[in-house]
């Protein structure tokens, strides 16, 4: 739709309740057995529960939105090492 009368003045950035995937110090990383949406909230739980504990995902799962892009993992995302 487009709004000719519109402008945006600011976007506000979204703060996330989870540490930076790249300086959090656990990565809880998902893959395709994660299945759903359903079991990334289960991983998402988890994660709340502990302390400076970051979800990320494989790209097949930030492709089928379960995840935001900035959690990606792996080739094209961030660099996880145990």
């Amino acid at each position: 739709m487009h709004w000719p009368r519109c402008r945006v003045w600011m976007i506000p950035k979204l703060k996330s309740s989870y540490p930076h995937l790249g300086a959090a110090s656990i990565a809880i990383s998902s893959g395709c057995g994660t299945k759903n949406g359903e079991n990334v909230v289960l991983l998402e739980m988890l994660a709340e529960k502990m302390r400076d504990v970051v979800v990320g995902a494989i790209q097949a799962l930030v492709d089928a939105g379960f995840v935001p892009n900035d959690l990606q993992v792996g080739q094209m995302g961030k660099v996880v090492a145990p």
